[in-house]
């Protein structure tokens, strides 16, 4: 065996190595994010579907759940706004210098004097 494809089978090690470590790490950091979540938010319980059926389907058929997962219709959540709320288009607009009408006439005056 050459000296370079070694090299490359312990460089090829340390990367295997290297990976499997990154994967435990990212795996355990994902479940403390996942505890600390649970810890701050409370359990939350599964969506519920409107058709329970697929509860009884044997899942390891791949065809039956993909066709399940493609049929599931899920209940619609309410986001209807409350009429008390201001619209963006009511609140008043805010005042910079130059938007009046009534100053326009002014600076009008001002810039004719700085012109003559």
């Amino acid at each position: 065996m050459s000296r370079s494809s070694k090299y490359k089978q312990a460089e090829q090690a340390d990367t295997d190595r290297a990976d499997k470590q990154n994967k435990q790490f990212s795996s355990k950091n994902l479940i403390v994010l996942v505890e600390k979540t649970i810890s701050r938010v409370g359990h939350l319980s599964d969506l519920e579907t409107e058709d329970n059926s697929a509860a009884l389907v044997n899942w390891e058929d791949p065809l039956m759940s993909k066709r399940l997962l493609r049929k599931k219709i899920m209940m619609s959540l309410d986001v209807t706004r409350d009429d008390e709320t201001p619209s963006r288009y009511s609140q008043p607009i805010a005042a910079t210098p130059g938007s009046w009408a009534n100053n326009a006439s002014e600076y009008f005056i001002k810039i004719k004097k700085t012109n003559n």
